[in-house]
């Protein structure tokens, strides 16, 4: 009898299990993730953390990067739309390198992070907000990334960016 309970009480946990992988599957905000760019953002924030590269020049920067990751971003400057290109660094996101390019809208720091999209992530050009810890985020992928944007800025700040980083 008392082997029954144990049983079910697997055969539960075991449920659980799959349905939290599938949940996380399906396109949900991973909290892990989510996590880590925050901290990411806030660990930048600190004195000369910010930038390897500071430069306004998207062409200087995009070079910057080239070399040092196993990928292409595309880095733009939109300062006449309000978001100016401040420069870049490699940042570490989800168990790989990520270029982390740095925006200011006002006085406000925008670290947008991207890497390449795996192929078992959905793909979602509609990108998806929330906020953590005081700060708005914004998820999206494009073009074979992903992208994470996070800010102390207005969120319509970050929907502002993100429709920019995925304009063509």
């Amino acid at each position: 009898m008392p082997w029954r309970g144990i049983a079910l009480i697997a055969a539960l946990v075991l449920l659980a299990m799959v349905g939290w992988n599938l949940a996380m599957r399906s396109g949900a905000v991973s909290p892990s993730i989510t996590n880590e760019i925050v901290s990411d953002h806030i660990r930048a924030l600190m004195p000369n953390h910010l930038m390897d590269i500071a430069s306004s020049d998207s062409r200087k920067v995009q070079s910057w990067f080239t070399g040092k990751l196993d990928y292409a971003v595309s880095v733009r400057d939109f300062a006449s739309a309000g978001f100016a290109l401040a420069g870049g660094r490699l940042d570490y996101v989800d168990g790989h390198p990520a270029a982390a390019l740095v925006y200011l809208r006002a006085a406000h720091t925008i670290n947008v992070f991207a890497w390449p999209t795996r192929e078992d992530d959905a793909a979602s050009p509609q990108a998806r907000f929330t906020s953590d810890h005081g700060y708005q985020l914004a998820e999206w992928s494009n073009a074979g990334l992903t992208y994470w944007a996070i800010s102390d800025a207005d969120s319509s700040d970050l929907r502002q960016l993100a429709d920019l980083l995925s304009a063509k």
